[in-house]
């Protein structure tokens, strides 16, 4: 396990953090409390209760047409008991930790934050159902933490910020700027701030090293990772990261094409749900057909390709036994 190192510039710009966002102890104790699948809810309910906005976010899910209810839910308790572990997982990183987070932050930035991190956590979680060692919904929650860091720089230097997102929107790119910038990129400013919530280290580990691939990566991270490749094929599909996100889910993961596009289709459908539920509005819609295209041409090419290399060894093994 590989946890943050521990940096003077990153726990000083998170020191100025902590005077604007205290750790959200609700949330924290929520995800603590529903660590397992036999929590107790009228502990749970009990804590819930104590944040009357949380309180009101989780009587909306319940209420939502996800779960068709025939009857409306009027008390938390009975919401706990009805949406279940994951679901209240997820409000918790979503209203207690991510969205007070997001407070202040320009409009384009909030919805491509969303839209980012809830097709990082879909995929991720997705994959997840493929591994035994991966647990979904751990995997849809480091998924949905890991541009926290963006989060924290917008909200403590939102001029420096912006001007370097407006030039490298995300990718390898922007985070050599933000080190150029503030000498540290998001992903281990985000890490590091989970490390003092002192959330699980397996979800610190996926932030820091999110767009880190490697051998040694734990699984849970190259899954995050996968999904951050995916955010980008999935919304703005091109050569680049349809590839790279072809070539990893096949080697990781045993994707083939045609599952490929299946995943992009369950995650299009799975963003919308979640989006709805949790009442945010999201920019932009998945185009599937393009992306089916785009990622026939790259699967063509690497065909082709693997097929010229094949050739080339055929003749040099030939040449050689002459």
């Amino acid at each position: 396990m590989i946890a943050p190192t521990p940096n003077r510039a990153i726990d000083g710009f998170l020191d100025r953090m902590d005077q604007l966002h205290s750790a959200p102890q609700v949330a924290q104790k929520i995800l603590l409390l529903t660590r397992d699948s036999d929590f107790d809810v009228r502990t749970v309910a009990q804590c819930i209760e104590s944040d009357p906005a949380l309180s009101a976010k989780i009587l909306r899910v319940a209420n939502s047409s996800r779960y068709g209810l025939r009857h409306k839910v009027t008390s938390v308790r009975q919401a706990v008991a009805f949406i279940g572990q994951r679901s209240l997982r997820l409000i918790a990183l979503t209203f207690g930790l991510v969205e007070s987070m997001t407070r202040g932050a320009r409009g384009k930035q909030y919805s491509e934050f969303w839209r980012r991190s809830l097709t990082i956590a879909t995929v991720a979680a997705e994959l997840a159902k493929l591994k035994k060692e991966l647990n979904a919904d751990e995997a849809y929650s480091a998924g949905l933490l890991a541009d926290m860091g963006e989060l924290i720089f917008a909200q403590l230097e939102p001029e420096r910020f912006f001007n370097i997102v407006d030039q490298h929107p995300h990718g390898l790119e922007l985070l050599k700027a933000e080190r150029e910038e503030f000498g540290f990129a998001h992903p281990e400013l985000g890490a590091r701030l989970l490390q003092r919530w002192e959330l699980p280290e397996e979800l610190i580990e996926a932030v820091a090293l999110h767009h880190v691939e490697g051998e040694e990566t734990e699984l849970l991270t190259v899954a995050v990772h996968a999904g951050d490749l995916m955010a980008h094929a999935l919304w703005t599909p091109d050569n680049k990261y349809v590839a790279a996100s072809q070539e990893l889910l096949a080697a990781e993961f045993g994707i083939d094409l045609d599952a490929y596009i299946a995943l992009a289709v369950t995650c299009q459908r799975e963003i919308d749900e979640n989006a709805k539920m949790f009442g945010i509005s999201l920019e932009g819609t998945i185009d599937c057909e393009l992306l089916l295209e785009e990622a026939r041409r790259t699967h063509n090419e690497a065909s082709l390709e693997a097929a010229l290399d094949l050739d080339s060894l055929t003749s040099a093994i030939e040449d050689t036994s002459v």
